[in-house]
């Protein structure tokens, strides 16, 4: 029993040690929130505590993503058919591709957003 006890008071001490460490030291009346290199990049602030990494990795990738996909869609809209008939599509198919893939683009910007 006396075993139990030790274990148990070790654990929450663990606990105490880890709080302390997220938390910084309220005791000496400063908040040092999260640290940016332990934590993924959390907010410093000693007002709240926000993550900010995970927005700014959604802003870069749909930058990243706009970046390839407005080009794909202008190609869409202006320049399937003459890629195709260069490749010797014929004539009917070049054109029926071409306004399939003008329906398309649009769908195809929004989706990538």
């Amino acid at each position: 029993a006396q075993a139990k006890k030790e274990e148990a008071s070790q654990q929450q001490q663990q606990q105490e040690a880890e709080e302390q460490r997220l938390l910084g030291d309220t005791k000496q009346g400063t908040k040092t929130g999260y640290n940016a290199t332990e934590d993924g990049g959390r907010s410093t602030s000693t007002d709240e505590q926000t993550p900010l990494l995970p927005l700014v990795f959604l802003l870069r990738g749909t930058f990243i993503q706009l970046i390839f996909v407005l080009p794909v869609g202008i190609w869409w809209l202006f320049g399937v058919k003459d890629v195709l008939l260069a490749l010797g599509q014929g004539e009917e198919l070049s054109e029926m591709t071409a306004q399939y893939l003008r329906i398309l683009t649009p769908g195809l910007w929004c989706y990538s957003i």
